[in-house]
């Protein structure tokens, strides 16, 4: 019954499961902000290529 009793007070797998969560959504937001960056990189590079080959 003691068990019983501990393990329903204990809060320490909640805490890991909302950290984990957390790391998670931190992690989403970064590679979309890459992903979003990325893209506008690639635009310039490919612009400034078509420009640099115009010119030659």
């Amino acid at each position: 019954m003691q068990f019983s009793v501990r393990l329903m007070r204990d809060c320490s797998g909640a805490s890991a499961i909302e950290l984990a969560f957390v790391i998670v959504l931190i992690s989403l937001g970064i590679v979309t902000a890459v992903r979003g960056i990325g893209d506008e990189v690639s635009a310039t590079f490919n612009s400034t290529s078509s420009s640099m080959a115009s010119v030659s």
